[in-house]
């Protein structure tokens, strides 16, 4: 029951945090520029953020690591894998799939920035076939 009650406590917490920053950076992105100060407190934000999240996972995972000691078998269809406890298989599979996720959305990001740029060549093409019927007229 106390688990449930630190992770609930953790998720009103995330959502509070994500309603302030929501109306913090909606202030700021309807104004019509930003300056200086704003680049910094976001790029400052987004530093202490990812410093919390970190430091809140390592301690999660020490804590998850201290407290679940038992060791196990691990079968993988025809693989018996050896005796490890319980900790380091969660934790060695939670590292593998955010690494599979990360390479995943990176081939994502890779591929909507070629879109982008051949979109950008396009438009660029365009303009000087427009630029150039406007003169010739």
């Amino acid at each position: 029951m106390k688990g449930t009650n630190e992770f609930l406590f953790f998720l009103m917490m995330m959502t509070a945090y994500e309603m302030y920053a929501s109306n913090w950076s909606s202030r700021v992105l309807f104004r019509s520029s930003f300056d200086q100060g704003d680049i910094l407190m976001l790029r400052w934000l987004r530093a202490a953020l990812t410093l919390i999240v970190l430091c809140l996972s390592v301690f999660l995972g020490a804590v998850f690591a201290t407290q679940n000691t038992v060791s196990v078998p691990l079968t993988l269809g025809a693989w018996a894998l050896a005796e490890r406890p319980v900790a380091v298989w969660l934790l060695s599979f939670l590292i593998v799939g955010v690494l599979i996720g990360s390479l995943m959305s990176s081939a994502l990001v890779i591929r909507q920035r070629a879109a982008g740029a051949s979109l950008k060549r396009e438009n660029a093409r365009l303009h000087k076939r427009l630029s150039k019927e406007f003169k010739d007229g």
